[in-house]
């Protein structure tokens, strides 16, 4: 479903269609920004690791999509912007609004998964 938007005098075009996997890069100028994006993933694969199986689920990490960043499972939606929205005061309601091809448990699963990330966090400091 497309959905065109003005802004000013320019339209953009914003898609909701699930975009594929970038080729991962081996050799050239972005092989090292592929390195670290596989190190990314790795980390946030053993958060995943830790979390409940419904987050392992709907949260993934892959160094090909978002540089490795979590994401909501086959989507280019990252976790990070999941939770800027519940930070900015949206409701649970209004975040399905905005992103309605999400379900309540994939937004749920994105503040559980966070939940995993900052403990883990905390019990390395100590």
């Amino acid at each position: 479903m497309d959905i065109e938007i003005k802004e000013g005098s320019v339209a953009y075009i914003a898609s909701t269609a699930v975009m594929p996997a970038s080729p991962v890069v081996t050799a050239g100028p972005f092989a090292e920004s592929d390195a670290r994006a596989e190190a990314r993933a790795a980390s946030f694969r053993q958060h995943l690791e830790a979390s409940d199986d419904e987050v392992r689920k709907l949260i993934s990490a892959n160094p090909r999509i978002l540089h490795g960043a979590p994401a909501i499972t086959g989507t280019r939606i990252p976790v990070y912007m999941i939770l800027g929205l519940i930070a900015e005061g949206y409701s649970l309601n209004r975040v399905l609004k905005l992103y309605h091809h999400l379900t309540e448990g994939q937004i749920r699963a994105a503040i559980r998964f966070a939940s995993v990330v900052l403990e883990a966090q905390s019990d390395r400091k100590e």
